[in-house]
């Protein structure tokens, strides 16, 4: 068995699917690999055997729709919850408590039922599963001292198929702690990430957002909301947002176009306050003028 362990080791592909085919294809492969360790008469086996054909019979084109054209979810959210199950049950197996039934079908259920909340994923996934999106239209050349102190560390890749990386498989199973059953809304102060972000009006990067906003108030929704510029620009925010009615919902057009415009306006006047600042700090004392106090 150790043998066999360190021959899979070797032919280890670290991967995440990006859209419902892959997801398929690492479901379908997660269940054979069940079945050759655990045996076809494993209860895990069985409860995994009976997800499968749920899905393979079943919701195959409500969840490819779900995924690939709603974007609600991301295939790695499925996986996720697929592993805590599995971790849970072996962890309980490990401290001698008799272990629940590892029910995978929920998960298939709860999706179509639009009751499912997607779990916590660990940073490592997180980067391999949003992956960076083309260079944004707002990008200026300011200085350092307008741009944040942090900049995105997501892996840049393609817009279809599975992103891969090098990191660690212990990396990507920390244990986190589950959703109570039947939360459908985020726990209180959590990450809100925005998984259908707006590719037309790009990823607002480099400088700091409320140093874009500054005193000025944020473009408005169509319904005369204001709208939430951390979660459309920079795809995340919090749930406890005041804005947060603007989360999850798409831009119309106009809505769009007058984030842009707003944006592109700050911009501007960001810079032009820099520049006239630079120039200022740059010009010495008027001729003439003491550049001592003078004494006595």
């Amino acid at each position: 068995m150790l043998a066999d362990l360190e021959l899979l080791k070797t032919k280890e592909v670290q991967s995440v699917p990006l859209n419902y085919f892959e997801l398929e294809r690492n479901l379908g492969m997660f269940g054979n690999l069940l079945g050759t360790v655990l045996g076809s008469q494993h209860t895990l086996t069985i409860h995994y055997r009976s997800f499968w054909t749920l899905l393979s019979q079943s919701y195959r084109n409500d969840i490819q729709q779900i995924i690939d054209t709603k974007h609600y979810i991301k295939p790695a959210h499925i996986l996720r919850s697929i592993q805590l199950i599995c971790y849970h049950w072996f962890s309980q197996k490990k401290h001698r408590v008799p272990p629940a039934p590892p029910e995978f079908t929920p998960i298939l259920t709860q999706i179509i039922l639009s009751t499912y909340s997607p779990p916590h994923l660990p940073p490592a996934l997180y980067k391999l599963m949003m992956p960076k999106l083309p260079a944004t239209p707002f990008h200026l050349n300011l200085t350092p001292s307008l741009t944040g102190s942090s900049q995105s560390s997501s892996s840049a890749s393609s817009g279809s198929g599975s992103a891969s990386s090098g990191s660690g498989v212990s990396a990507l199973t920390t244990p986190t702690v589950p959703t109570p059953p039947g939360q459908v809304h985020p726990l209180p102060n959590s990450k809100i990430v925005n998984l259908n972000p707006d590719h037309a009006l790009g990823r607002l990067e480099a400088v700091k957002l409320r140093n874009v906003i500054g005193s000025s108030t944020p473009p408005v929704l169509d319904d005369n909301t204001q709208i939430c510029l951390s979660y459309h620009l920079r795809h995340s925010c919090w749930s406890n947002c005041r804005r947060a009615h603007a989360h999850g919902r798409t831009l119309s057009a106009t809505e769009r176009t007058r984030v842009e415009q707003y944006v592109r306006q700050q911009l501007a006047t960001l810079a032009a306050s820099h520049q006239s600042a630079t120039q200022g700090s740059t010009q010495g004392p008027p001729q003439g003028a003491p550049t001592h106090p003078s004494s006595g």
